[in-house]
């Protein structure tokens, strides 16, 4: 039971969400009269593994969030819990896991929060090392060079 959605309007004023006016939120659904809220976000990286840093929240109501870290289908990290109180500012939730990651969740149950500046960071490609190296060889030889014909 539960949703998430993407929101283009923000429905509340600053200082609550980061970068007005889009936001990622909980949704709720009333069954039988009783309120249940989106169950945990799965995040997959479309462009491959990356660094990431964390996200801003808010929330309505007091409600526990953290970050679940995969990569290649293992669990790496856990982020700190982050409780959110009824008409807070954003609050920044850091991931507190510096390594590679290839799907994050956001878990958070039985109440209304939303996440904006979703920060990452791309992993740099091997072949970005190959030409530093390169680069850096290259530079190398030409400063022997210059001090032997000195």
């Amino acid at each position: 039971a539960g949703s998430w959605y993407w929101s283009d309007v923000n429905p509340s004023a600053a200082p609550y969400y980061k970068s007005a006016p889009t936001s990622v939120s909980t949704d709720y659904e009333l069954i039988r009269g009783i309120p249940f809220f989106g169950e945990s976000l799965p995040i997959t990286t479309v462009s491959g593994p990356v660094f990431f840093d964390g996200a801003w929240f808010t929330g309505i109501a007091e409600i526990q969030i953290q970050f679940h870290l995969y990569y290649l289908g293992a669990r790496v990290g856990v982020s700190d819990a982050l409780v959110l109180q009824p008409d807070q500012p954003a609050v920044f939730l850091a991931s507190g896991y510096s390594g590679p990651v290839d799907k994050i969740t956001v878990e958070g149950y039985q109440g209304y929060f939303a996440m904006d500046n979703f920060t990452y960071a791309p992993i740099p490609e091997p072949a970005n090392y190959a030409l530093l190296m390169a680069g850096l060889g290259g530079l190398g030889a030409v400063a022997r060079k210059r001090r032997v014909n000195v």
